[in-house]
């Protein structure tokens, strides 16, 4: 059994854009009082995705949890190499909120983000050093890199 989010995923012409559509959900958070968001602006040069700017709105985990979570990195490596994205985590029922509030962008997508549980085995003997399951990253020791956090 899998937990899902679900991430939505704007493209942008600038980062200026994204930031500002970035401080548009974070106001929608408050005013529609969504659940837990993790939000970040990644830019894409061609070598990788690196975040831009990164938030957690919301919830205990906005205010103990530090860094980019595991979930969104991934993400990140998965994105079709846009120069500029504005990905953010939500649960399944925010979805249309977060969209709407992203008013900014070229083209809005959605997607599911399945959270592996304990039952199923993925967490153990695992760390944020282990590389990910069957990654294919191009570095010679199978890690992932890091997304310039």
């Amino acid at each position: 059994m899998s937990e899902t989010k679900t991430a939505v995923i704007g493209t942008y012409g600038s980062v200026a854009e994204a930031d500002t559509d970035l401080s548009a959900v974070v106001a929608a958070h408050g005013e529609s009082h969504l659940g837990h968001l993790e939000l970040a602006v990644l830019v894409d040069d061609g070598s990788g995705p690196k975040v831009q700017r990164h938030q957690r709105v919301g919830g205990l985990r906005a205010h103990v949890a530090g860094g980019v979570s595991e979930d969104l990195t991934r993400l990140g490596w998965s994105l079709p190499g846009d120069p500029v994205s504005l990905v953010v985590l939500c649960e399944s029922d925010d979805a249309g909120v977060v969209q709407d509030a992203a008013s900014r962008a070229t083209s809005k997508r959605t997607q599911p983000v399945e959270k592996p549980s304990l039952e199923e085995g993925y967490f153990e003997s695992t760390s944020s050093m282990t590389p990910l399951p069957q990654a294919n990253t191009n570095f010679e020791d199978g890690s992932v890199g890091h997304l310039g956090v």
